[in-house]
């Protein structure tokens, strides 16, 4: 008698977590799942972001490109998208980000590279868009251009976050499968850290008729399975983050947290460990209405949940 999952809303969560959610699993037990929010203090740094900006034609009015320079600086809606995610992402990777212009060219199939910046240079940095607005959309050469060479010699886990407001073709998305196979095979290998791609989908008033193909396209992406389990990918729609962190919440789930402690609620311990991971699940009497989460020499973090 399962139900579905309630989510806890960002006013209402306990600032430690990245993610609350619960269910009815019978008459009498409630299912938790918490994720903790990924933080420097404990320990979560990754080794180098990127962020790729659409560079289409498609995005022309999004960038205000067509509009003089003195009222395209007040129009231009991407860097209010682009800044604070650019920024949030070097904050988590030792202050460098790769930014690049993808999707360019008369195909959409060239790559505009802006640079590796840091918090100070992303700030100064306009948004500008690309220098040769492209005429379709190939995602396989951004994915290949940040695995060949942004994140080759990276010592532990990357992230790459690709902002599109476009849906890629069939023939490009067969060798976007064929990369993401060859991604898991070198990662499941040893010889290769994982890069995390994430892609963000860009609602505007110009791609309205794509949105199914795009939702289409991310769901095959979600849904890709190789021998290893490894997931390289996620998606998801900018509008539907509650906040950036959000981004980071897939990736660490299955990452150790590196203490114990015991989860408690009406004065009893539903769980208790020696070693937590970032995601944590548990039971509780189905009229609990709160728990609180003990970390050995960190903390004690408690949430209401609505029944």
């Amino acid at each position: 008698m399962s139900s579905e999952w309630v989510r806890v809303n960002a006013n209402q969560k306990n600032d430690f977590f990245g993610e609350v959610r619960h269910r009815l699993i019978s008459a009498s037990e409630r299912e938790v799942e918490v994720v903790i929010k990924p933080d420097k203090e404990l320990g979560f740094e990754l080794a180098m972001t990127a962020l790729a900006l659409d560079g289409s034609r498609s995005m022309l009015r999004t960038y205000a490109a067509a509009l003089p320079p003195i009222i395209r600086r007040k129009q231009n809606k991407m860097p209010e998208i682009a800044r604070p995610l650019a920024s949030f992402l070097a904050e988590n990777s030792r202050n460098q980000c790769a930014i690049a212009y993808w999707a360019c060219g008369d195909d959409g199939s060239d790559i505009e590279p802006v640079g590796i910046m840091g918090k100070s240079d992303i700030e100064a940095y306009q948004f500008q868009g690309a220098e040769k607005w492209g005429g379709g959309t190939k995602l396989t050469p951004i994915v290949e251009y940040f695995w060949e060479q942004v994140f080759a010699e990276t010592d532990k886990v990357g992230m790459a976050v690709i902002l599109t407001d476009g849906a890629w073709d069939d023939d490009d998305h067969t060798q976007l499968l064929k990369l993401t196979h060859r991604i898991c095979d070198e990662v499941s290998a040893g010889t290769r850290q994982l890069m995390k791609c994430v892609i963000l989908g860009l609602e505007t008033d110009d791609n309205k008729g794509e949105l199914e193909r795009i939702r289409s396209r991310f769901f095959e992406l979600d849904d890709y399975e190789h021998p290893s389990d490894l997931d390289v990918w996620y998606t998801s729609w900018i509008n539907e983050l509650e906040d950036w962190i959000d981004l980071f919440i897939e990736l660490v789930k299955d990452w150790s947290l590196g203490v114990g402690g015991f989860v408690e609620s009406q004065g009893q311990k539903v769980q208790q460990k020696d070693e937590f991971n970032f995601s944590i699940q548990f039971n509780l009497p189905a009229n609990a209405t709160s728990f609180t989460l003990h970390l050995d020499d960190v903390g004690d973090y408690a949430q209401e949940i609505m029944i």
